[in-house]
C-alpha cells in the first residue's frame, strides 16, 4: 500500500487514517514522524484527574491512526505520564518494539535514564 510509514503494522492500524496522515522525516534518521504529535501531559492527570485505562485506550487508537510522534516527560504528573504510557505499550509490545524510538533534545542523562525507567514501568 502507497504512503504508509515504515511503522505501519497490517491489521493493527487502522489504514485509511494512516493514509491520511502527514509525515515528515526527523533529521538525517531516516525516519518518517507524523506532523500531529500526541501530548502525553493529559496522560500524568496535569489538567484533571484521568483514568488510567481510558488513557491507554487513547494512546492506542492515536497510534492505530497513524501518530507514531509522542510528547512525554517526567514532569507530567511527576512521571505518571510515562507510567501509563509504557502500561500501554506492554499490550502491544511487539507492534511498539518496531517503532520504538528515543530521542533528546533536553534532558540532562540522569533525567533521561529516570525518564525510561519510568515508562517501562
Amino acid at each position: 500500500m502507497s504512503n504508509l510509514p515504515a511503522s505501519y503494522v497490517e491489521g493493527f492500524h487502522y489504514v485509511e487514517s494512516v493514509q491520511k496522515m502527514k509525515y515528515q522525516p526527523l533529521g538525517r534518521t531516516g525516519m518518517a514522524v507524523s506532523k500531529l504529535s500526541f501530548g502525553a501531559s493529559s496522560l500524568g492527570s496535569v489538567f484533571r484527574e484521568t483514568n488510567n485505562l481510558e488513557s491507554i485506550q487513547v494512546v492506542h487508537h492515536a497510534i492505530k491512526s497513524g501518530i507514531n510522534y509522542i510528547d512525554v516527560a517526567p514532569w507530567y504528573g511527576h512521571g505518571k505520564a510515562e507510567t501509563v504510557l509504557g502500561q500501554s505499550c506492554v499490550t502491544h509490545y511487539v507492534i511498539f518494539q518496531r517503532c520504538q524510538t528515543v530521542t533528546s533534545t533536553g534532558p540532562a542523562v540522569c533525567q533521561l535514564s529516570l525518564s525510561l525507567k519510568n515508562s517501562s514501568k
